[in-house]
């Protein structure tokens, strides 16, 4: 499946993959239906192509050759949360992993284009199959319950329907590296060693650490889970170029603990690197990894580009 952001002349195509997943018979067929909860356009063409339009929305499609087979709202909800909606699979396509991935890819989007660290959506509050579904994926029900618009309550098989407010964090808290963190940084930098099955001298490590806590030329912060347990680094450097002349900024290491990972600890590492480089004038964000390495591989054909170069090096024996 492809994913993409949607093009304006799409919008009634979406508007009907919509209606075809939520309402009527059609519906009936998937397990995302509200066909027995509500009985009108769930949107038009109209509205999604405002959507499309927007300077702060976007509306994700999940293609399959020639056929649209998925799509999702996002809009900036405020400076750090994006809000997830319009999520609709085709009945016939659903239980297939295809919500997931599309999923998935919104909250990249969402952290990667405008460094949103939660994204918010609203639920029937009686689906609870649904919220259940998002609750695999990380997602929180809070305590927040919007009441069901009087408009959408004349359309509606019962009065009591609500909107519950489920949210998700986007990635781990990111904290500076500083001389306090040595004792966890180093069983994470060890671990990363020992993945590409290469020895550093301890000297080596001590000024890796000290450039990285002087934070002049060498760059870094570390993950930290809930209970605020360092669960893995990024490490980057700012050079300059011969082909721009705001120059580069280097992802030299990324590493999360292997029982930490597949958690978007990964995926914000490199949204913080991205921010960074943002910030810091660079005109684009590279790195390298080795070709083997299937599952990191997995996220970086997601979140960037890959240009096909083959690595060469020198070693100097210093």
């Amino acid at each position: 499946m492809q994913i993409r952001p949607a093009r304006r002349d799409e919008a009634a195509t979406i508007a009907d993959l919509v209606q075809s997943a939520y309402r009527g018979d059609s519906g009936r067929r998937g397990w995302t239906s509200e066909s027995d909860l509500l009985d009108n356009e769930r949107i038009g063409a109209d509205a999604v192509g405002e959507i499309i339009d927007g300077a702060d929305s976007v509306v994700l499609v999940g293609q399959d050759g020639e056929r649209l087979i998925a799509c999702a709202e996002l809009r900036r909800f405020d400076e750090h949360t994006a809000y997830f909606g319009m999520f609709a699979v085709d009945p016939d396509r659903q239980n297939s992993g295809t919500g997931r991935e599309l999923l998935t890819a919104a909250e990249l989007f969402a952290q990667q284009t405008w460094h949103a660290d939660t994204m918010r959506m609203q639920v029937i509050d009686v689906r609870t199959e649904l919220i259940d579904w998002y609750h695999r994926r990380g997602y929180r029900t809070t305590d927040e319950l919007i009441p069901m618009s009087p408009e959408l309550l004349a359309a509606a098989s019962r009065p009591d329907l609500n909107f519950a407010v489920i949210t998700k964090a986007l990635g781990p808290r990111l904290t500076p590296i500083t001389a306090a963190d040595r004792a966890e940084w180093e069983p994470l930098w060890q671990g990363y060693l020992e993945f590409y099955e290469e020895q550093l001298p301890d000297a080596v490590t001590d000024d890796t650490f000290a450039r990285l806590v002087a934070d002049r030329e060498l760059h870094g912060v570390l993950a930290r889970d809930a209970d605020g347990t360092a669960i893995g680094f990024v490490h980057w450097l700012f050079h300059a170029s011969t082909w721009t002349p705001q120059g580069y900024c280097y992802l030299e290491d990324l590493f999360v603990s292997p029982d930490s990972r597949a958690h978007g600890t990964g995926a914000g590492l490199i949204a913080h690197v991205v921010r960074a480089a943002r910030d810091g004038g660079a005109a684009k964000v590279y790195w390298l990894t080795q070709v083997g390495n299937s599952r990191a591989r997995s996220l970086y054909d997601k979140v960037a580009t890959d240009t096909g170069f083959v690595h060469y090096e020198i070693d100097l024996g210093h």
